[in-house]
C-alpha cells in the first residue's frame, strides 16, 4: 500500500469515526466509558473496517474496544447474529 493510499485510509477512518460517532449520539470521551463490546461502538468499527484498510489496533484503539481480536470477533457477531 502506498503512503498516498496510507493518508486516503487514515483521512476516510477519521471521517467515520467522527461520523459515527455523531450518528450514534457519542463524543469520543464516552468511549471509554462503554463496554468494550458496545452495539454502538461495534457498528462505527465494522464501517471503518468494511471501508479502509487501516490496521484493526487502530480501530481498536479509537474506540477503546481492547485488543484488535475482539475487533474481529464483535464485527463477525454484528454482521452475523
Amino acid at each position: 500500500m502506498g503512503p498516498e493510499i496510507k493518508v486516503h485510509d487514515m483521512a476516510e477512518a477519521q471521517r467515520l469515526l467522527r461520523e459515527g460517532l455523531a450518528e450514534q449520539n457519542l463524543r469520543p470521551r464516552d468511549l471509554a466509558k462503554l463496554k468494550k463490546g458496545d452495539a454502538r461502538k461495534v457498528a462505527i468499527a465494522e464501517r471503518i473496517r468494511r471501508t479502509t484498510a487501516l490496521p484493526l489496533a487502530w480501530i481498536a484503539e479509537q474506540l477503546s474496544m481492547g485488543s484488535p481480536s475482539n475487533i474481529s470477533q464483535a464485527c463477525r457477531r454484528y454482521l452475523n447474529p
